[in-house]
């Protein structure tokens, strides 16, 4: 019998000008920082879940915008963590305010500028929703539809 598929969501937030990106570190992954995103719980949909998700990991609320990606995406198993395929989706979001957090002992948070080598910091995952999401951003920003892949 084959496992369900878990589906995920979260939110990738850039400043204004889309210069810099909004990332919390890993709890899994030492020296790796990444989207806040989380597993969907039952009665949410995937929006209120992303949002849940910003709030808890980066205590960040904020206001969402397009969904940009919406993929099945393959995880190889890496050291004690056996391999897995999840759904993964991603929304834009915009800054609100700070909010209070649950994971603030355990997580670090911090903007990005776009230019700086983010290739080391993130998994190729995360890489790979970095790439959409800026196209997406670019494209609301110039008022152009944004296309989920």
């Amino acid at each position: 019998m084959s496992k369900a598929i878990r589906t995920t969501s979260g939110i990738v937030m850039f400043n204004d000008d889309i210069t810099k990106v909004f990332l919390v570190t890993s709890l899994k992954m030492e020296n790796t920082w990444v989207f806040p995103k989380g597993g969907l719980e039952d009665g949410l949909t995937l929006e209120e879940n992303a949002q849940k998700e910003m709030k808890e990991e980066a205590g960040v609320a904020v206001t969402l915008g397009e969904m940009f990606f919406d993929k099945e995406v393959h995880y190889p198993p890496q050291g004690v963590h056996a391999g897995k395929v999840q759904r993964e989706v991603y929304f834009l979001g915009s800054f609100l305010s700070y909010v209070d957090w649950e994971e603030f002992e355990l997580r670090k948070r911090a903007w990005f500028p776009i230019d700086t080598n983010l290739g080391v910091l993130l998994t190729p995952i995360q890489r790979d929703v970095l790439a959409h999401a800026l196209v997406a951003a670019r494209k609301a920003r110039a008022g152009e539809a944004v296309v989920s892949l």
